[in-house]
């Protein structure tokens, strides 16, 4: 009889075959034995086929179009779970035996399951439903060894995390040299904790991307870092010495790198952040957009760049045609930004607004805090019966709704931190130089409610910029400024 032989190998990390390849010799050697002719060979590396699996098996699916045609009577395989572990997958090959010169599913370890009888059929069936309990059981096993080794706080390996050595709990401290300026860092874990303070102290995502980048620090696995991969780094829990596990936390078996309130209040920057991260190279490059409004429309004039130049546009909510208004965005921003520091060059103003965010953002972490674990607390209530659900789910309403208070008063608040970062000896417009463009639409937002841009006749109006003397086409009374304060 003609005998098609099927190998499959479920993991092969080292990209070898050795495994498929003792398979078809061990078939091979059983049809010499027992008289079959192998007459095609298939096989699948590195795929399951188990239920819980969804990759393809190419071998596999050439196989049966093999078998369609009548290419064989026999499948050969070293076992039954090598062939399948569904129940579909069995009666789709019984109904081919109906259909074609199938006839039997062999194993060399001397099983053999002739498919046109029905004691071969239920034989078969009771292999496969074998084979699917026992990958049921190896699934719910791996799932509570992860379980118990996340409870324990242990380290589930994979690729090195930024911040630790290679055996995932040990901090990288160890100095390295920055590229720029040739000086020693303390390693890793120091820069982890340095760019928590500077987006806590207003530094955007995009420029602490570019500050790593710039100075040469890669990724563990050697890479350029984005907006994106440093939001994910500053939003692991694994920094603040916590081990995540389907939903739930654990404390970890290695230290923290930050404390657990640095953490918190630089999850709440994150989660106030409404400025876009996703695949842009360079930052935020528009100082206004989001604050203006058409004078026209009262729609949000949006930032657009052509041969060089800079303009704030709105098109309007019907009328794609013809423009409300298209204005050079720098004059705007001169005029705003001269307008901001005017106002912030008031030393009574500035330590007004400085002494009332840090004292408060202190207070609400705490509340925040206290309120995070009153939910624990019920929780553990209702496990001992002091709560029923009722009680629970009315006890944990009014918590949540205490928390998004705070939540949304720490959001407020948060917008004042750049303040933090501006030295003693500075003032704001010392710092407004050097700053990135989303540290200054931080101040800028604290006291412009928004910035109405009123239509104007091209060309009416000179204008000369203080800072620059630059001379531009614009009229400095067709921006009206609404402040907050």
């Amino acid at each position: 009889m003609n005998a098609c032989v099927y190998a499959r190998l479920s993991q092969d990390k080292s990209g070898l075959s050795e495994n498929t390849a003792i398979q078809i010799e061990e078939c091979q050697e059983y049809a010499l034995s027992e008289g079959l002719q192998v007459v095609q060979v298939f096989q699948d590396n590195d795929i399951s086929a188990s239920r819980y699996s969804r990759k393809p098996r190419p071998g596999y699916e050439d196989m049966l179009a093999f078998l369609k045609a009548g290419g064989a009577e026999v499948i050969l395989v070293t076992e039954m779970t090598r062939l399948y572990r569904r129940l579909e997958e069995l009666l789709e090959i019984i109904r081919l035996a109906e259909s074609s010169s199938l006839r039997k599913i062999e194993t060399t370890d001397g099983m053999g399951y002739d498919l046109s009888s029905g004691m071969g059929i239920h034989n078969a069936v009771s292999a496969v439903n074998n084979a699917a309990l026992e990958a049921r059981k190896i699934s719910d096993r791996t799932r509570r060894k992860k379980r118990v080794v996340a409870m324990r706080g242990g380290y589930n390996g994979g690729p090195r995390p930024f911040g630790y050595c290679r055996d995932g709990v040990t901090p990288h401290e160890f100095p390295f040299c920055f590229r720029s300026d040739r000086s020693l860092h303390e390693g890793e874990a120091g820069i982890i904790r340095e760019l928590m303070s500077a987006l806590i102290a207003g530094r955007s995502l995009s420029s602490l991307s570019r500050y790593l980048n710039d100075n040469g620090v890669r990724t563990p696995q050697g890479h350029l870092w984005g907006p994106t991969t440093v939001r994910r780094l500053l939003e692991s829990q694994r920094i603040a010495g916590l081990r995540k596990h389907n939903d739930k936390t654990y404390p970890a078996s290695w230290p923290a790198l930050v404390s657990q309130e640095d953490w918190d209040r630089v999850q709440l920057i994150l989660k106030a952040e409404h400025r876009y991260i996703g695949q842009q190279k360079a930052g935020r490059s528009y100082l206004l957009t989001g604050l203006l409004e058409c004078g026209v429309c009262g729609k949000a004039p949006y930032g657009m760049g052509t041969k060089g130049k800079r303009y704030y546009g709105c098109r309007g909510p019907m009328d794609h045609q013809e423009a409300h208004l298209i204005r050079r965005a720098d004059p705007i921003d001169s005029l705003v930004s001269q307008a901001v520091l005017y106002r912030y060059d008031s030393e009574h103003m500035q330590q007004a607004l400085t002494t009332a965010a840090d004292p408060e953002i202190g207070t609400l972490l705490d509340t925040y805090q206290r309120q995070k674990q009153k939910l624990r607390d019920l929780v553990t209530d209702y496990a001992s019966g002091l709560l029923d659900r009722e009680q629970l789910q009315h006890a944990k309403s009014v918590v949540e709704e205490a928390m998004q208070v705070t939540n949304q008063r720490l959001s407020r608040l948060e917008t004042g931190r750049a303040f933090a970062s501006i030295p003693a000896d500075q003032t704001i417009r010392d710092a407004w130089s050097s700053a990135d463009v989303s540290w200054r639409r931080g101040l800028i937002s604290l006291i412009v409610e928004k910035i109405v841009i009123l239509p104007s006749r091209p060309g009416g109006s000179r204008w000369t910029d203080p800072e620059t003397g630059r001379v531009y086409g614009f009229d400095p009374t067709k921006v009206q400024i609404h402040w907050r304060v």
